[in-house]
């Protein structure tokens, strides 16, 4: 037990590195006050969400034996929970991304605390109560499709027309109140995925700056060409034209000072704590279907439902080009009054190709004079019988997210890449990848003097 002077000090230390709200802290140690585990010699105890996380200096094991994480290696009396590789057929592989992210959490010196203000993790995480599920969202990773995936699972059998009814199921941290709050992060099987960083921000680029998005024009993009590269005179109204280059000074200068920052745009660590929250599986958008399949089986085995991956694979392309082209002609009025229609339609076109949708030796169709009436079913109707082409080489095409990758990088001055290289990196500690991968560093690379065609250029 805890005499009163201790408890007042372990409270005090743990509202100084709270990251992730006080309330949800308070809640979350509440337990951890009245009954701790004895500390032994040779092992050391860490502020961790849920209690005290034991960690060794030689020693790891895989045991789920505490509700903090699953890599302790004992139990504190009276905190059990669920042990989740029951249900859930993880591997060798998914246990060593935990092990990873427990490796680079014990070495930080604040524990990836980030803003003690911020209020991310509420706001990303949803809460299934009913199935005991915590899904930590992150913009660019997949979060659409597996925020579908528990939909599908609180409507059963699933009716796409029953969407709404699947999201009442789901709430937000801050929405569900204090004693449900304690038993869900308890009880619940808490997950995440990840991404590359470099790979996240150049999607986060194209999707908000480079294709049609007027929303994101005007406030991050007028933000960057007023601020950020202290345009000469009036203010511009327009934020159309922000490059790549010019996007990651922002970047980098919205991380450093905390000022208009951008949920789609900040690491995945500041969204999800992964040092404070002990995510019971962490999947990664290079290995999506897979580690979604994990989930899917899991969830039918479990809960009874029929889940299939593709009911979302085989509409999930041609969904997103019927989206980006409604947005484009939804938007059309505010985009004429920054540039031309048609260059836009062709950023739409380039859009594609960039995510690996669109062959990049099919040329734009249409031609400026034409384009001014083309209408939005005609648009998506070409599309859609370009995709249907069962002649297309779909791992050339797939290889083409790598080539935009490279081309996009190669325009960035290396002293920004650098400080770039700063801002991705407790991402690139803590979920294994490479904080300096050669495609985009080693600029005498091969595949670096490969990439011929141009991707982000439209002649505008």
């Amino acid at each position: 037990m805890i005499g009163s002077g201790g408890l007042q000090s372990l409270i005090k230390r743990i509202l100084l590195i709270s990251g992730v709200g006080t309330l949800l802290l308070l809640v979350l140690f509440q337990d951890a006050f009245f009954s701790l585990p004895t500390i032994r010699e040779g092992v050391s105890y860490r502020p961790y969400i849920g209690g005290l996380q034991q960690s060794r200096t030689n020693a790891y094991s895989t045991s789920d034996s505490t509700p903090f994480s699953t890599v302790s290696t004992s139990q504190p009396s009276g905190l059990v929970r669920n042990n989740f590789e029951k249900k859930y057929d993880f591997s060798e592989i998914h246990e060593e991304r935990k092990l990873t992210i427990y490796k680079a959490c014990d070495k930080s010196k604040d524990g990836f605390q980030g803003d003690p203000k911020s209020h991310e993790v509420e706001r990303n995480s949803l809460i299934d109560q009913r199935h005991r599920i915590v899904y930590c969202r992150v913009q660019k990773v997949g979060s659409t499709f597996i925020t579908s995936l528990l939909h599908m699972l609180n409507v059963a059998p699933y009716n796409k027309n029953d969407r709404q009814k699947g999201l009442q199921a789901l709430h937000r941290i801050q929405h569900i109140g204090f004693v449900n709050l304690h038993s869900s992060l308890f009880k619940s099987f808490k997950f995440m995925f990840t991404r590359d960083p470099y790979s996240r921000l150049l999607s986060g680029y194209v999707d908000k700056l480079f294709t049609a998005n007027t929303v994101y024009w005007q406030y991050t993009g007028t933000y960057i060409k007023n601020k950020i590269l202290k345009r000469q005179g009036p203010n511009t109204q327009c934020g159309h034209d922000v490059t790549f280059p010019q996007f990651i000074k922002y970047v980098i200068q919205s991380e450093a000072n905390g000022k208009h920052t951008d949920r789609h745009f900040t690491p995945i660590y500041i969204h999800c704590r992964p040092c404070q929250i002990p995510y019971d599986f962490i999947g990664k958008m290079e290995t999506f279907k897979s580690d979604s399949m994990i989930l899917i089986n899991a969830w039918n085995k479990n809960y009874g439902v029929n889940i299939s991956y593709g009911d979302f694979e085989q509409d999930t392309v041609l969904t997103r080009v019927k989206s980006h082209i409604g947005r484009l002609y939804k938007m059309r009025k505010q985009i004429v009054k920054c540039t031309s229609f048609y260059s836009v339609m062709k950023r739409v076109w380039k859009d594609f190709q960039i995510r690996g949708f669109l062959s990049k030796h099919v040329p734009f169709v249409f031609t400026e004079k034409k384009a001014n009436s083309v209408t939005e079913s005609q648009f998506v109707s070409v599309l859609e019988n370009i995709l249907k082409d069962k002649s297309t080489d779909h791992d050339a095409i797939r290889q083409q997210k790598t080539e935009a990758l490279i081309q996009a990088y190669s325009l960035v001055p290396m002293e920004d890449l650098i400080r770039l290289r700063h801002v991705v990196r407790p991402d690139c500690q803590l979920f294994g990848y490479n904080d300096s991968p050669p495609n985009i560093f080693n600029r005498t690379a091969d595949a670096f003097n490969s990439v011929h065609y141009q991707y982000f250029d439209v002649g505008e």
